[in-house]
């Protein structure tokens, strides 16, 4: 009875700190700054407020950083538009300390719109671009990638393009389906 009673608080205790462990695991996961997209690959998550890189962004609901829609209303001053990847959408850093931030303050008669995201490549830069262009109308373009137009692909269908984004946007319908099973 003794071995019985043991094996019993044994599975009692594994069960718990099973159940601790996936509950706190639930509470670290982050929400996804993003959303999956079929022309982009994904692209900022409208009405998101977290953090992205250990620094709190917030989205509107059109996906513009939060404060730039009330920038734009001011006809007066120019647009400068920045399209670009993490190093231009700012990681790691507050928001009143990135490049567009700064180049916003220095500039009386003109206003920033930092379209960046992370991992975007200029092939994403030519999409938002274009259809950023009609919409704001800027005076300004200011286009910065780094390494994402750098890295190595091994496999060529993975180059950033419509057909890869295609498919990245399949596989993310997918897995939200599987997902709901799972629940």
């Amino acid at each position: 009875s003794l071995v019985i009673a043991l094996t019993v608080l044994e599975l009692l205790s594994r069960t718990a700190f099973t159940f601790v462990a996936d509950t706190e695991s639930e509470k670290k996961k982050q929400e996804d700054w993003f959303v999956y997209s079929r022309e982009l690959g994904w692209e900022r998550k409208p009405g998101f407020n977290n953090n992205i890189a250990a620094v709190n962004r917030q989205f509107d609901e059109s996906g513009l950083l939060v404060g730039d829609a009330a920038k734009l209303r001011d006809s007066t001053k120019k647009k400068i538009l920045f399209i670009g990847d993490s190093n231009t959408f700012g990681n790691d850093y507050p928001l009143d300390k990135i490049f567009t931030s700064l180049v916003d303050s220095m500039l009386a008669d003109a206003v920033t719109i930092n379209l960046a995201a992370p991992g975007y490549s200029s092939y994403h830069g030519k999409i938002v671009l274009h259809r950023a262009l009609q919409k704001f109308r800027p005076d300004v373009i200011v286009a910065s990638f780094s390494y994402n137009d750098r890295r190595y692909v091994l496999n060529a269908d993975d180059v950033d393009g419509a057909a890869a984004f295609q498919r990245i946007y399949e596989l993310s319908k997918r897995q939200q389906w599987l997902d709901k099973l799972e629940m």
